[in-house]
Formats: structure tokens, sequence, C-alpha cells
């Protein structure tokens, strides 16, 4: 597995200037976050605008399916 965007963060990068960011993983498993301009020149899949928000990408993970949802059996 290479090195890959997991979400987009909304202004999550504040150093020098406030930028939006990208939460990365590792193939070892390690996270980090990187500004959006550094995960565009390193060329990381996703495309940055596909992916998704992190506040969009907690709430689809979050959701709870009713009990009778058929995928559950």
């Amino acid at each position: 597995m290479e090195t890959h965007g997991l979400f987009r963060i909304h202004n999550g990068w504040k150093c020098l200037t406030t930028q939006d960011s990208v939460r990365i993983k590792f193939p070892d498993g390690q996270e980090t976050e990187i500004p959006e301009d550094e995960y565009r020149a390193a060329g990381y899949p996703p495309a940055f605008d596909t992916l998704l928000w992190r506040e969009t990408s907690a709430e689809k993970s979050s959701a709870v399916r009713p009990v009778n949802d058929p995928s559950l059996k």
C-alpha cells in the first residue's frame, strides 16, 4: 500500500499561512497532517479535490444503520 490521503481539513494548516490540509497515511500505518500545497506537490492519491472533508468523513463513519438493515445479515 502506498502513502495516500484520508480526508481534507478546512483551514487545518496554520503555520505561516492558513490553508486547508490533508490527513495522510503511510504504508507502515502512521498518519500525519500536511498542507494542501505539499500534498498536491507530492502527487499522493487520491486527488486533493476528490477527498472528503473531515466533517463529512466523520459523519459517514459514525452513521448508525437500523437493526433490520439487510446488509448486516
